[in-house]
């Protein structure tokens, strides 16, 4: 199920998933798509898709 995330304003590119892996084990993720809720509410709305494309970002 999708659920809400609190994120802050900025984020890194990379991010090291340490709570989500076995100790001691290296992970690293890249960001190549964020979708984003813009309105004040769920009938008030749109999303919009960023994707990195060639180190840009793009916005559908």
């Amino acid at each position: 199920p999708l659920q809400e995330a609190l994120l802050p304003s900025c984020l890194p590119l990379e991010l090291k998933l340490r709570d989500t892996v076995e100790p001691y084990t290296y992970v690293e993720y890249s960001h190549f798509a964020v979708v984003v809720h813009v309105g004040s509410g769920p009938n008030h709305c749109h999303y919009v898709s960023l994707k990195k494309s060639h180190n840009h970002w793009l916005i559908f």
